[in-house]
């Protein structure tokens, strides 16, 4: 898996991982360099990104991003990663 830089300057978007529920930032975490249909973020604490959650190609665990995450990139938001530190 291929890490891309975060880019610092930009605002934050808390969450929480997928796998390990630590905090994370949507938008300091890197990107993923995997095959998957949408790349996802990698977790700074357990270093695995979405594309490997079980739920990742489940239609029904998206959702259309916050106008923060659009201006970022972020095509689409994978609900898990909205845990009790995402701000909606």
């Amino acid at each position: 898996m291929a890490l891309a830089r975060a880019i610092p300057e930009r605002g934050s978007f808390p969450a929480s991982c997928p796998h390990c529920r630590q905090p994370m930032d949507l938008l300091h975490s890197a990107w993923c360099g995997c095959a998957a249909s949408h790349p996802s973020k990698i977790c700074p604490s357990c270093w695995k990104c979405a594309c490997s959650h079980f739920d990742y190609e489940n239609l029904l665990c998206w959702e259309d991003p916050p106008a923060e995450l659009r201006r970022y990139g972020f095509e689409r938001f994978f609900v898990p990663y909205a845990g009790r530190h995402v701000r909606r």
